[in-house]
């Protein structure tokens, strides 16, 4: 009977889909790692973190089963045993092709979000689209009492509305402006936006906040840019991963070395 392979066994985060998220946090790519020998005993291990940095210059070997890609990279890793694996070793790393590619339209959707303000140097504001036809929604004085106390937090966020009390006591609602990243959604499914409203403006009565929030300095560190979005809607960032999922790379999509250089960047 031939000896067994000696294998290493990989247990790490990988790229996932957050739907469901409440809050979205990049991070790196952990990873811990055994290898045994052909008599099943661990030789070493090691614990670390791959970077995104290791991963910008990590060497594409291939695509496998047309849902994940084959990927050798450097890691910034904890040594292990005297004899064991060293911090130059490379490791070889399985990414998961549509949860790759749907984290990098993610952050492309946050990064864009803000835009240098045209009235203040130095600051950002959310960007805002108008709507053709603006959305109109009836509710309880309640709610709309709510969405009057905290309209500048949503304007914060580039959603822009006003409240007008045609019909007491209830309140309608009439949306004028979205953010580019939820507006066509918003338009096809007019419910999860009237949804994301109601949701935050008691979650923040609920909880006691003002809603008040400063707007960001530019001139900040680029990387930063994920500080932002600490205090941001449920409702927006949900919205925004679901666009994300639904135009990313799929299970079955064959991906040239090229095309999958490309999700590592």
């Amino acid at each position: 009977m031939e000896p067994q392979i000696p294998q290493v066994f990989q247990g790490f985060n990988t790229f996932h889909c957050g739907h469901g998220r409440d809050n979205f946090e990049p991070r790196g790519l952990e990873s811990l790692a055994a290898a045994e020998n052909s008599n099943g005993n661990v030789l070493a291990t090691l614990e670390g973190r791959i970077s995104k940095a290791s991963l910008q210059v990590a060497e594409v070997v291939a695509q496998v089963d047309s849902k994940f890609i084959l990927t050798k990279v450097g890691a910034d890793i904890q040594p292990g045993p005297p004899g064991g694996a060293s911090e130059s070793d490379p490791l070889l790393i399985l990414i998961d092709q549509h949860a790759a590619d749907e984290r990098c339209k993610v952050e492309n959707l946050l990064k864009a979000y803000f835009v240098s303000s045209p009235a203040s140097t130095g600051q950002l504001v959310a960007q805002t689209q108008n709507l053709d036809k603006p959305l109109r929604f009836d509710l309880s004085k309640q709610d709309g009492d709510l969405l009057v106390r905290f309209k500048k937090h949503f304007a914060h966020w580039g959603v822009v509305y006003e409240t007008l009390h045609e019909r007491s006591p209830h309140v309608t609602v009439e949306v004028q402006s979205l953010p580019p990243s939820i507006v066509e959604r918003c338009r096809l499914e007019p419910r999860l936006l009237i949804d994301l409203l109601r949701k935050e403006v008691w979650k923040l009565h609920e909880t006691g906040s003002s809603g008040a929030r400063k707007q960001a300095d530019k001139n900040r560190d680029d990387d930063d840019w994920v500080a932002r979005f600490h205090d941001c809607p449920n409702g927006i960032m949900e919205l925004i991963n679901s666009r994300a999922c639904r135009s990313a790379i799929m299970f079955n999509d064959p991906l040239t070395t090229e095309q999958s250089s490309k999700l590592e960047d």
